[in-house]
């Protein structure tokens, strides 16, 4: 059987792919004059603020930096969108992480709910700490996880940022991508993805504890 736990986070991803769905029905229909809009701003510009949304929306829960990856990637191209993601979201992650190992439970807490950061202690890696975090990484949300590992081990910034840009690069352009296609295929995608993850968290059920 699933746990409890991760009931909740498939159905609070399904409610963000429904989220995500919504928001890319309403980019797409107004696409030229957002397109109009953003060309009108010079890229290195547009693309420094995109990075620092994203940055701040890594750092500070629950907000997210979804709706703006969906305007840039049909304004600028996956490709371009995912190379930001993946750079701010690192960024990102490094903050969240400096702050959790700097300041504690005090300062994390004007950030992120401390009910909510205290779930994922029981779920912290003990062994293959590398490959756990790779993993971790798809299934909660970046901002949770960098301050969970900050606070609850002892894994050092060289692991936890190699472990994380490997975690975060495949999403990144995911997600990008997922963003230009047609609605049918990204709920199709969604789906998939959900079928996926309920069979890799039974697996894991399966799986004796050393």
């Amino acid at each position: 059987m699933i746990k409890n736990n991760d009931i909740k986070n498939l159905i609070s991803f399904l409610l963000l792919a429904i989220i995500f769905i919504i928001i890319s029905i309403i980019v797409k229909q107004n696409i030229e004059p957002i397109k109009s809009f953003i060309g009108s701003v010079d890229f290195i510009i547009g693309a420094s603020i995109y990075i620092l949304i994203a940055f701040i929306t890594t750092v500070i829960a629950p907000l997210s930096s979804v709706p703006f990856m969906l305007i840039a990637s049909n304004a600028w191209g996956w490709q371009v969108t995912g190379i930001l993601s993946f750079f701010s979201w690192s960024l990102g992650s490094l903050a969240a992480f400096f702050i959790a190992v700097k300041f504690g439970k005090p300062l994390i807490k004007k950030f992120v709910s401390l009910d909510k950061l205290e779930k994922y202690e029981r779920r912290m890696p003990k062994e293959n700490i590398f490959w756990t975090i790779v993993l971790l990484r798809v299934l909660i949300p970046v901002d949770i996880l960098s301050y969970a590992l900050g606070i609850f081990t002892k894994v050092s910034y060289k692991v936890y940022m190699s472990a994380t840009m490997l975690g975060i690069m495949p999403g990144a352009f995911i997600l990008a991508y997922i963003g230009i296609i047609d609605i049918k295929k990204q709920i199709i995608l969604f789906i998939s993805f959900s079928i996926l993850a309920s069979l890799m968290l039974l697996l894991r059920q399966k799986t004796p504890v050393k």
